[in-house]
């Protein structure tokens, strides 16, 4: 067994057995999975699904707002942070809400971060999206979710970015090197840093 100063060591992080135990959809959490590894997308229904249990998990832990936090190119971290809370309009009550469109992807002001030259003002957002490679976890009441930050234009103001752009090049290289060699392969995933020897 951990010893006792390691046992508590994931308990705030959110793992794939909670999610898969929270949905309770073995068909959503594969679909997830191979979204996750192949780059594809769900649908709004299935993000909200997802959403939904990564709330309820978040609010056990006594998350009261959520942050997308991201690496920017001017170096430190970035963090959007929103509240959990929100006011119903209609009956003016306050309601939890964490939809899958707040989880997947999000907006913060881009004017700060390194754009290569003039823009219009329209121009100046930045965006988030959650890197679905990295866990969430909880910090000081605060759910965080990795993710990576782009221009309007879609360029990259984080370091993260880059990284997975990447990462997703050469995972499709390897495969067609793979199968050029006569084997079959579903996905090809790289763990070592570029200081590293590459073995096949």
């Amino acid at each position: 067994s951990l010893p006792k100063a390691l046992k508590n060591l994931s308990s705030k992080l959110f793992t794939d057995k909670i999610l898969k135990r929270g949905l309770n959809n073995d068909k959503l959490y594969n679909k997830f999975v191979k979204a996750r590894t192949q780059g594809l997308s769900l649908n709004k229904k299935e993000q909200n699904e997802i959403a939904n249990v990564i709330k309820d998990w978040a609010l056990l832990k006594g998350c009261i707002s959520y942050t997308h936090w991201f690496s920017p190119l001017r170096s430190g971290n970035g963090e959007k942070h929103d509240s959990l809370i929100d006011l119903d309009y209609s009956t003016g009550e306050l309601q939890v809400d964490f939809s899958g469109f707040k989880l997947f992807s999000g907006e913060t002001d881009g004017s700060s971060y390194s754009n290569g030259g003039l823009r219009g003002t329209h121009e100046a957002g930045a965006y988030t999206s959650w890197d679905t490679s990295s866990p969430l976890f909880v910090r000081d009441k605060t759910l965080y979710i990795p993710a990576s930050l782009a221009s309007y234009h879609g360029l990259s103001l984080d370091y993260k970015t880059p990284l997975l752009k990447a990462e997703d090049k050469l995972a499709k290289e390897g495969a067609r090197v793979l199968k050029a060699l006569g084997e079959k392969a579903e996905l090809v995933k790289s763990y070592n840093g570029w200081e590293q020897e590459f073995f096949v």
